[in-house]
């Protein structure tokens, strides 16, 4: 995948996770940038924002020498299966309200395109061949799902996944700093269990 599609399914997938907002907004170049790390010019956002267009998935409103996108409320499926294909998967469930996104993508590629989510949002994986969560807001961290090796936790944009930590892996400070992301990254994962089944 060259960096134009890179760069168009990343766009994409913003704008599907953006589209579970309670309330709908149009995003500029620069708020992509900032709340979701889509780092592309102008020339570039603009090009790939009128593509979409003419595909029929997103909404864009012309914006001194850019636009404002969204994505189509009628194109909610023809997204999916475009980021589903992207990221080789067969399911990619977001929960606004628990800020996770759960998803059996468990590629190389598919952990650089899903760097486009929100802040501090959890993502969470699983096995294809383990069941996956009957709705999206069943967190997918039972016991049968959870695992060190698979589970990624998204923190300030930057994936923190334990079985990507290479070179210095015995090194003392690498494993105290992955005995706290990891031992956080559990309390999180079970207090957004217990607020998802109690409240």
């Amino acid at each position: 995948m060259n960096d134009v599609e890179k760069a168009r399914n990343k766009l994409l997938i913003a704008l599907f996770v953006e589209s579970h907002r309670p309330e709908r907004r149009q995003l500029s170049r620069e708020q992509l940038q900032s709340e979701y790390f889509l780092k592309m010019d102008t020339p570039l956002f603009n090009g790939l924002a009128k593509e979409l267009r003419d595909a029929g998935l997103i909404k864009i409103y012309p914006d001194r020498a850019t636009y404002v996108v969204r994505l189509r409320s009628d194109a909610h499926a023809a997204a999916l299966g475009r980021i589903l294909a992207a990221i080789d998967a067969e399911s990619f469930n977001v929960n606004w309200q628990g800020q996770r996104i759960g998803t059996d993508a468990d590629s190389e590629l598919s952990r650089e395109l899903l760097k486009a989510i929100p802040d501090g949002w959890l993502l969470l994986t699983w096995a294809k061949d383990d069941p996956a969560p009957t709705t999206p807001t069943h967190s997918p961290l039972t016991s049968q799902h959870i695992s060190a090796a698979r589970d990624v936790i998204m923190v300030g944009g930057n994936v923190h996944h334990p079985a990507d930590a290479g070179g210095d892996r015995g090194s003392l400070g690498w494993t105290k700093w992955r005995t706290i992301f990891g031992g956080l990254g559990l309390i999180v994962a079970i207090a957004a269990i217990f607020v998802a089944e109690y409240l």
